[in-house]
């Protein structure tokens, strides 16, 4: 079992994580569970399963096989999206002036916690960010909606908190 594993993280993940990280586009979550039934019947030769995938997904040190779960890699690859939002306006990738021009009123990240203007909210890649932001604090458990006090909207351990006294 321990090869059909080394199968599916060395060949099978990179290929479709290349396919995920390109664009955050919403993704259905039945494709993730067709690919995690599929690992299953590849992982046991279609015969029943004894062990559960979610415990083989675990890292090896923790008695699963690492075997990939691509909704956490997709997860991250839009997470890594949202923040080259944060990056300063010189360091800013060219698509970011595109996604600013949905919503010109308040920075991008504002659009996290806050309620899209009309002409953003069929933008595919914002309310993908932003579906992905809120899943995301709910596996976490934090709340999704930025705090008031993070002045221009920077990461939470930004050093304009820190003169607040808050600790991050």
């Amino acid at each position: 079992m321990r090869a059909s594993a080394n199968v599916l993280k060395m060949t099978v993940a990179p290929k479709l994580n290349d396919v995920l990280q390109s664009l955050p586009m919403n993704v259905p979550v039945n494709l993730f569970r067709r690919f995690d039934q599929l690992c299953i019947h590849f992982l046991w030769n279609g015969k029943r399963a004894r062990i559960h995938l979610k415990k083989l997904q675990q890292r090896g040190d923790h008695g699963g096989l690492g075997i990939p779960n691509l909704l956490l890699y997709h997860y991250a690859f839009c997470l890594r999206h949202l923040a080259q939002w944060y990056l300063p306006p010189e360091r800013a990738l060219p698509w970011f002036t595109a996604e600013a021009h949905y919503c010109p009123d308040l920075p991008l990240a504002a659009y996290l916690s806050a309620s899209l203007p009309p002409a953003a909210q069929d933008h595919p890649v914002l309310s993908c960010l932003r579906g992905v932001w809120r899943k995301t604090a709910k596996i976490l458990n934090f709340d999704p909606f930025l705090n008031t006090l993070s002045h221009g909207l920077r990461p939470i351990c930004s050093t304009s908190l820190r003169n607040h006294g808050l600790k991050p």
